[in-house]
């Protein structure tokens, strides 16, 4: 049974044993109760019962030759509330994942098929909100693995942050600056955003916007019970990102040469782009977005396959770059370095 604020409580378990007595045919014991709502009393459970008597009409004793009892609900609207939560996809779709991943595809098709009679069975509205936030919460799980290096998170801290996400609640965090210095701050969150160092998106309440904070900064974290109306959609403050950076919007002109070209088809470099095949077999890749360090990061990984056509900043910055990496690669210290390695092996 998931944690609930104690105002709740009550409600919660009224309606999480409503719905464990309509999915039963063969009914369900008061032991079996018990254990539903986490081993409470057999009193408590038969005041629920009465409780739900009073509202959805007298429980079906189910005849058996069990020496325990069973009831179950019979079919009323209130036996369908609540659809799939996002928790419950993202679980089901990572539980199946798993299972291709031991080699058992077959299981895993067989849970794919519930979970989709599941979603069917749900609301629209409900349905549409539990895909979206399931989606974000796959992302959050790491289901997809980024291989290679990447900053350390605390432990627990992505699974504290997504329970403020859904719940909508003010975190409380311990935030380390870029001088070392740490102090408490309360954010709106609004999104967590994975490249190369994930980041928390978020606003400081009574804030116009919207701002990102490093999770590896992120020494202490906690939910508060404060809610707060969402101000923010992560995918509308993110549109006009090539990655994480939020400066200047910039008109940016791509040229690939022939041999790059089909590699640089695959790529979506942004929502916004557009292709453009030449005559002589280069692409042109068009797109409207800002982050201009992150572009220059990418770009240069392209070498000499690639030509920034626009915008002139763009093309700067990579020319900086180029000289520096010069400057500190050049050939006449790598060969001081290796000849010195060559002495001390000697």
């Amino acid at each position: 049974m998931p944690d609930l604020p104690a105002r709740h409580g009550k409600l919660a378990e009224g309606l999480i044993l409503l719905r464990f007595l309509a999915a039963s045919r063969a009914g369900r014991t008061i032991t079996e109760m018990r254990q539903e709502l986490g081993g409470c009393g057999r009193r408590k459970i038969e005041r629920l019962m009465r409780a739900i008597e009073s509202v959805c009409g007298l429980l079906d004793e189910v005849e058996t030759d069990e020496r325990e009892k069973r009831w179950r609900m019979p079919p009323t609207p209130l036996t369908h509330i609540g659809g799939p939560t996002a928790q419950e996809l993202a679980e089901l779709d990572i539980s199946a994942r798993a299972l291709v991943d031991q080699g058992l595809p077959h299981r895993a098709a067989l849970l794919r098929a519930a979970a989709m009679k599941l979603a069917a069975r749900a609301p629209e509205t409900s349905l549409r909100r539990a895909e979206a936030d399931a989606e974000a919460l796959l992302a959050a799980e790491g289901v997809a693995m980024r291989p290679g290096p990447r900053v350390a998170v605390a432990m627990g801290l992505v699974e504290t942050i997504r329970e403020a996400l859904l719940a909508s609640h003010i975190l409380e965090v311990r935030y380390r600056d870029a001088s070392g210095r740490a102090r408490l701050r309360r954010l709106e969150p609004c999104g967590v955003l994975y490249g190369v160092r994930p980041y928390l998106l978020a606003a400081v309440p009574d804030k116009p916007d919207t701002a990102v904070w490093r999770l590896d900064r992120i020494e202490a974290c906690r939910v508060t019970e404060e809610s707060f109306r969402p101000r923010f959609r992560l995918a509308d403050q993110m549109s006009d990102c090539f990655g994480v950076g939020r400066d200047a919007v910039m008109d940016v002109v791509l040229r690939f040469d022939v041999e790059a070209a089909n590699d640089a088809r695959g790529w979506h470099f942004h929502a916004s782009q557009q292709m453009e095949v030449e005559n002589n077999g280069g692409l042109l890749v068009r797109f409207r977005a800002c982050g201009l360090m992150e572009m220059t990061s990418h770009l240069a990984s392209w070498g000499d396959a690639l030509e920034v056509v626009e915008p002139p900043e763009l093309r700067k910055a990579l020319y900086l770059l180029g000289q520096t990496l010069a400057r500190q690669h050049r050939l006449k210290r790598i060969r001081r370095t290796a000849k010195t390695a060559d002495l001390k092996d000697s």
